[in-house]
């Protein structure tokens, strides 16, 4: 590809070439991370089939009602893994690096929150799984009050 006129003229300046590179670099890790996200999906799926023929070769007298609630136990593992990978992908954008003003704010005195990094979360899902997440826990400096924000 040949350059044109105007870019022989005026070649990107160095500031430019570093905001290209920087997008480029960030494009990368967000593709990525989807290929990461879809293989762990991929892979879980087919375990779960996996374990869904097992189940039906060790039970081959099940009731439909013992074969729907198997089904119900083994989809629930992509529910969490779905649930999981999608709240991740939220907390991207993280709160952390954002001036004040536009930090969550104390639901006791509405001062905006100080990161303390993040820490496990340990949620139930509706089939009584367990959901793990990685969030970014919050302190406000002014009544000390701590939670995970909503987000």
């Amino acid at each position: 590809m040949s350059a044109t006129k105007d870019q022989r003229e005026h070649p990107p300046s160095s500031r430019d070439l570093r905001i290209f590179l920087e997008e480029k670099h960030e494009e990368g890790k967000r593709g990525e991370k989807q290929m990461k996200g879809e293989e762990i999906l991929s892979d879980l799926s087919e375990e779960i089939v996996v374990d869904m023929d097992n189940w039906n070769k060790d039970n081959p007298g099940a009731t439909f009602l013992e074969i729907e609630e198997k089904a119900r136990d083994v989809v629930s593992k992509l529910e969490v893994a779905l649930i999981q990978k999608s709240a991740l992908e939220r907390e991207e954008d993280s709160w952390a690096e954002q001036e004040e003003e536009e930090r969550p704010t104390c639901p006791n005195c509405k001062e905006p929150l100080v990161s303390r990094g993040k820490r496990v979360r340990s949620l139930q899902g509706a089939q009584g799984r367990e959901i793990k997440l990685k969030r970014i826990y919050g302190t406000c400096s002014n009544c000390g009050t701590s939670f995970f924000p909503p987000g």
